[in-house]
């Protein structure tokens, strides 16, 4: 009968170890609120971590309402990494609130991290290669926290990323180098980071989250007429009547710009492209 017991006292043990294994080889969830800051997670961490995207593709990032459903599938979230501006009602009115009262969830902000003076209305933070490869350091070092058996290697991938991030906006400074202070028509002002970044003046058509009035159409028809204005920029998922009818009033065309792609050095590459076309001198 000692046997026996002993040897249900074994079974129950390796058990235990067994599942406590289980869950030591699990990946750790890291939640990126949008797609930009998750290829910076996918390009550090790599398969280390389980990155989950908060904000779907094609939708507006100041009014996107998550469902209880998408909420309680990040319930085993480690770390959040978001932007931390307060018109990202995704964050403010959910994410934090959640993340809070689970108390264990770290939270990283590219807001904290990225100087935004004179810009503080503007929550696309990521826009900015400036202020993204300003996160690359802090969000490595908390992965490698989340990730010790890893952190070597990510401080490693962490150099790396800088490297081609300071590329990046070297490539970006010298192709505008020569276009200081030209203008660029936009539905949604997406761009206000990368505008200044790159000396550039963004001009939206939406203004405090509306759609341009007819008197406000007006005058831009009658300025890009003047300017000889060939491109607006639009989002796909946005509002895009206003730029539809300002296109075809001035003989104009519309390029399409994802900001939120989860390719973002190749998003900004395709956003220089589009300024190409759209920049004026206005």
């Amino acid at each position: 009968m000692r046997r026996l017991r002993l040897l249900r006292s074994c079974f129950t043990l390796l058990c235990l170890l067994g599942a406590a294994a289980a869950g030591a080889g699990e990946r750790p969830v890291v939640v990126a609120t949008v797609a930009p800051l998750g290829y910076l997670v996918e390009r550090l961490a790599g398969e280390r971590v389980e990155l989950r995207t908060a904000l779907p593709p094609g939708v507006e990032i100041e009014t996107f309402a998550p469902s209880p459903q998408q909420i309680r599938a990040l319930a085993d979230a480690r770390l959040i990494v978001g932007i931390g501006h307060p018109d990202f009602a995704l964050e403010t009115a959910y994410l934090r609130p959640f993340a809070a009262r689970r108390g264990a969830i770290v939270w990283l902000d590219l807001a904290a991290v990225a100087s935004a003076a004179g810009r503080e209305e503007d929550p696309h933070l990521w826009v900015s290669p400036r202020a993204m490869r300003r996160l690359v350091t802090p969000l490595a070092e908390a992965l490698g926290r989340l990730v010790p058996a890893a952190a070597g290697e990510i401080g490693e991938r962490a150099a790396t990323l800088g490297e081609e991030i300071d590329a990046l906006d070297r490539e970006l400074t010298a192709r505008f180098a020569d276009r200081q202070g030209r203008s660029f028509l936009i539905q949604h002002p997406a761009l206000g980071h990368f505008a200044h970044d790159y000396g550039l003046r963004q001009e939206a058509l939406e203004h405090e989250g509306k759609e341009a009035s007819a008197g406000r159409l007006a005058t831009l028809a009658t300025h890009a007429k003047r300017a000889g204005v060939r491109a607006i920029l639009v989002q796909p998922g946005g509002h895009q009547k206003a730029a539809e009818a300002l296109a075809r009033q001035v003989g104009a065309r519309l390029i399409e710009i994802d900001p939120l792609a989860a390719d973002w050095p190749a998003a900004l590459r395709r956003i220089a492209a589009a300024l190409d076309e759209a920049l004026y001198v206005g």
